[in-house]
């Protein structure tokens, strides 16, 4: 059995990860896949499992679970209201000083290699 006593890295030296979710409102599913993923560390690394105990050492595993916490409320409130979750992607920032009346799509900011190719991203 693995002690859960053993040497942790220095918080400093440590690789990172990030797992968010719900950069798109309509994708609620990918919420509840972060929560399951926080409840299977957290049962495994309890246990002792070795692996799990020295991935949680040696790694900052952060997670943010809704980044789009705006329009994933209108999606529950579409869905309270209708019956059915409808398709929004956006954010509800306020854009009446632009065309763009509906929000921002998150991820349409990234700048890395956006429009890379015109094949899998749009320009």
């Amino acid at each position: 059995m693995y002690s859960l006593a053993h040497e942790k890295k220095p918080e400093e030296t440590r690789h990172a990860v990030l797992l968010d979710s719900a950069i798109h409102a309509r994708e609620l599913t990918s919420i509840q896949m972060n929560f399951y993923t926080i409840l299977a560390l957290l049962r495994d690394y309890m246990e002792g499992k070795e692996d799990i105990v020295n991935l949680l050492h040696h790694h900052e595993i952060l997670f943010l679970p809704t980044i789009n916490l705006d329009a994933v409320i209108e999606v529950h409130q579409t869905y309270e209201e209708h019956s059915f979750f409808g398709f929004n992607r956006k954010n509800k920032r306020d854009m009446r000083c632009t065309e763009n009346k509906g929000g921002v799509d998150l991820n349409r900011n990234f700048g890395y290699k956006w429009g890379y190719d015109n094949e899998g991203s749009s320009p």
